[in-house]
């Protein structure tokens, strides 16, 4: 019984002792000035969105009107510049929240401007429709 009980804490100890971490430098590496392998990758950033326009809520589900109001910009952008801006849905919320994320890959970036402002404005004072530039994707 005596050697079983030297024997588990003997295995315990091995069993907690740490080794180093990944992505650590070890102090024979930085005194020599050369990073560790890890150090040497480049990290991976989420890829971001140019225009992202999110369906928010409040308790109450998102803005009736605002797909529509957002379509009826789309196609009034299509008819004045002849290019049809394609985005895609991403839903996230209860309530039917949502975000459509626009890369703008098919405009030139004074139309690509022009486009974000105007849509900036179409829904400027909406607390439920958000229009954000730049940014990540929701599950990135």
């Amino acid at each position: 019984m005596r050697a079983f009980l030297i024997i588990a804490a003997l295995l315990s100890t091995l069993a907690c002792h740490s080794s180093k971490k990944a992505g650590s430098t070890s102090a024979s590496n930085m005194e020599e000035g050369k990073p560790d392998t890890q150090k040497e990758q480049s990290p991976q950033f989420a890829k971001n969105i140019r225009l992202i326009v999110t369906f928010a809520s409040i308790g109450a589900g998102i803005d009736p009107n605002g797909k529509t109001m957002l379509d009826d910009f789309i196609n009034s952008f299509k008819e004045k510049s002849g290019k049809l801006v394609k985005y895609g849905t991403l839903a996230w919320g209860r309530e039917g929240e949502f975000d459509c994320e626009f890369s703008l890959n098919e405009l030139n970036l004074n139309e690509q401007t022009d486009f974000v402002k105007g849509l900036k404005k179409q829904f400027e004072g909406n607390q439920l429709i958000q229009v954000e530039e730049n940014k990540p994707s929701r599950f990135n």
